[in-house]
């Protein structure tokens, strides 16, 4: 948990598919070879990205947002 949050506020939501399109994220960004692994813009454009994370993270920001409006 991150500063200010509490078990209400930060669930573990884990969705079908969330860990496999993760680990299919995270395994070639451990590639030996550097020009194996994927870009930055590869990583952002990932279904683990696009589905999970950022809708988390955007999620996360409006909650901080209406916090500090009041």
């Amino acid at each position: 948990m991150g500063r200010g949050e509490t078990p209400e506020t930060c669930q573990w939501d884990v969705a079908a598919g969330e860990f496999k399109a993760l680990e299919d994220m995270l395994r070639p960004m451990m590639a030996f070879e550097p020009a194996e692994r994927p870009t930055a813009k590869q990583l952002l454009e990932s279904e683990y990205i696009v589905k999970w994370a950022m809708p988390a993270w955007e999620r996360q920001v409006e909650r901080k947002s209406a916090l500090t409006e009041h």
